[in-house]
């Protein structure tokens, strides 16, 4: 829930945000407790500075790294791009983790997906009629163990639904 509520932040942001950005410095703290942030720059002439810090104590180096790279995608519709020594979400990134096929043949309408397990949590946005990323099959990578999914659809109820995570197998999961 933090996470979605550190995104919508960001997204709020980027509507106040233009194309002029420099960014000065960037810090990245990656560990087994903590994934803190710091980006100083200036952007339209105003400084500006961004902290962000994440518990992440009982999260795989698998969440980490995709919280890590979600955050990253955050910044980027803020406009902070092309930070010496950033990684650019989606280029040279192998997440590790098995590939998990979300399917549903009656979600024709917008709507949420959440999956949680434990101290992780990973939502996607579902609109059929926009690009293909935000629309069933949908694809994630998520460790292998016990997940719980949350689907919630504009004027229907709420499906929810517990799977798991094989190593090595086909997983495939159907949103009814």
């Amino acid at each position: 829930m933090r996470l979605f509520l550190t995104c919508t932040c960001f997204c709020a942001l980027a509507v106040t945000v233009s194309a002029q950005t420099i960014v000065q410095s960037m810090q990245t703290s990656n560990n087994d407790n903590t994934l803190a942030m710091t980006i100083v720059g200036k952007k339209d002439g105003r400084p500006f500075r961004h902290s962000l810090r994440f518990d992440v104590a009982g999260m795989t180096k698998v969440q980490r790294d995709s919280l890590y790279q979600q955050t990253l995608g955050a910044l980027d519709m803020l406009g902070i791009r092309n930070v010496p020594g950033m990684k650019r979400p989606g280029a040279d990134t192998t997440v590790q983790g098995d590939s998990v096929v979300f399917r549903c043949e009656t979600c024709g309408k917008k709507g949420e997906l959440e999956v949680s397990s434990g101290n992780f949590l990973a939502t996607r946005l579902i609109n059929a009629k926009r690009d293909p990323g935000k629309r069933f099959p949908l694809t994630m990578h998520l460790s292998p163990g016990d997940y719980k999914l949350l689907y919630r659809q504009r004027g229907s109820r709420e499906i929810q639904s517990s799977f798991s995570v094989k190593a090595g197998e086909q997983n495939v999961v159907t949103v009814k």
